[in-house]
């Protein structure tokens, strides 16, 4: 539990950096993307690997016969979570449909860059329907940003007016050209 939470913490932190800043971008600079980590422990930011453990040990067995009761575990890094907030509001509450769309992008594009830090190159991005929900200048956005990168791209609508040269392949009626 305590190696899981320490990963997850530190590959947010990572995560931040990139998504306030695709998220800046994505919204013309309109819209302020904050993202924390959620757990049970009372942790401080220079928590060591042993007091983790410690913290994680006291919750999970002052609280067996709770949990027996209830029938399930309530506490551990399964039932962390993140916190996400645009311009200071709970995302789940107050995002529209496009301010969703543009988070989830966001933190795809954030992952990434991560992974382009840990191996040198960026993965092979795979997106369904990224484009409904979004306006104009942010499909446009999206789809220039991510011209010099692998895409995979499932949509309803014609992309080759943000992409020039890109390899469109279209399926219809179960057959492609």
């Amino acid at each position: 539990a305590s190696f899981i939470y320490r990963k997850r913490v530190e590959y947010i932190e990572k995560l931040k950096v990139y998504i306030k800043k695709n998220m800046l971008d994505i919204s013309d600079g309109k819209e302020n993307i904050e993202i924390n980590y959620e757990s049970n422990l009372d942790k401080g930011e220079n928590i060591s690997q042993e007091k983790i453990k410690s913290l994680y040990l006291e919750i999970l067995t002052s609280n067996i016969e709770k949990e027996k009761i209830v029938g399930t575990t309530l506490y551990g890094p399964h039932r962390d979570d993140i916190e996400i907030l645009v311009n200071g509001k709970d995302a789940r509450s107050f995002a529209s449909q496009g301010q969703q769309r543009s988070i989830v992008l966001s933190v795809k594009l954030a992952e990434g860059e991560v992974i382009k830090e840990i191996t040198g190159e960026y993965p092979v991005y795979l997106f369904d329907d990224v484009l409904s929900e979004l306006d104009e200048r942010r499909k446009k956005f999206v789809l220039m940003g991510l011209k010099d990168k692998q895409l995979i791209i499932t949509s309803c609508e014609n992309i080759e007016k943000y992409i020039e040269g890109a390899k469109i392949i279209r399926v219809k009626g179960g057959t492609y050209n």
